[in-house]
């Protein structure tokens, strides 16, 4: 299997088990998952991996934006433009 398609199995698996959970259980678990990605590496890399996490998720953003736009029909009500 490509590494594509085992992350989109992954995310995907991750996202039925967060779906109906509501924002303060999902954020709580994910912030758990990602510190615990973080742990695992040396102390010394950590700062350094943290930015380039970050940095790649916010480039996700819109694009996942997109996504739950489409695939809900619209923008949620109250958003506006961003």
């Amino acid at each position: 299997m490509q590494l594509h398609d085992r992350i989109t199995m992954v995310t995907r698996v991750c996202e039925l088990a967060l779906q109906g959970q509501g924002p303060e259980v999902q954020g709580a678990v994910l912030i758990d998952l990602v510190g615990m990605f973080f742990a695992g590496h040396h102390p010394a890399l950590r700062e350094e991996l943290i930015e380039a996490f970050v940095k790649a998720m916010r480039e996700l953003i819109p694009i996942n934006e997109q996504i739950l736009v489409e695939r809900h029909g619209g923008i949620p009500e109250g958003w506006g433009k961003q």
